[in-house]
């Protein structure tokens, strides 16, 4: 799974694996007997992500017009996938944004530091979240915690215009883990 911050579409690119995954349960649902479907929100709060706002910061629209936010949600059966991501901008440093959302992840429980170069990239938590598959570009600060199953993921990168963006990242896995 793609994670947002690193300028891959990452609300185009669930939207597409959602297509997939639901074009595929569709068969195996009506065959089975059990539900499938999917839900987009567009309409995304900080609390649904469970991190506070940075102060000062504004929601980011990507120019190629991807959205600043997205609640989406897969489910089949007895598995099922929430990814609720934000995107912003601030005028602040990248140490300092990444401070903020160091400390607010703390209150979720360990945080691991996956950016490139990091001596916890190759550490696990005792809930099994890890930076196995993360690979964030140098210069990006990518920080977790949480479970391997219900993780909270920020991704801070420099912007082209002097800015530091960031995305918040809520995802919650149920029957697998992602």
């Amino acid at each position: 799974m793609t994670k947002p911050g690193w300028r891959q579409p990452a609300c185009k690119a669930l939207l597409v694996v959602g297509g997939l995954v639901t074009g595929s349960l569709a068969g195996t649902a009506a065959q089975a007997g059990w539900s499938a479907g999917v839900t987009v929100e567009p309409e995304v709060t900080v609390a649904q992500v469970g991190l506070p706002a940075y102060p000062g910061a504004q929601r980011f629209r990507d120019p190629d017009g991807d959205d600043s936010a997205v609640d989406l949600k897969l489910w089949g059966g007895s598995l099922g996938l929430r990814v609720v991501a934000l995107k912003y901008a601030s005028r602040d440093s990248l140490p300092q944004v990444a401070a903020f959302y160091r400390q607010a992840l703390a209150r979720l429980g360990p945080v691991l530091d996956c950016t490139a170069g990091s001596a916890q990239r190759s550490s696990r938590t005792a809930t099994g979240l890890s930076c196995q598959d993360d690979h964030p570009e140098p210069g990006h600060v990518l920080l977790k915690a949480g479970s391997a199953s219900q993780q909270t993921v920020v991704g801070v990168e420099p912007g082209p215009d002097g800015t530091v963006r960031f995305d918040l990242v809520r995802i919650e896995a149920r029957g697998f883990t992602p």
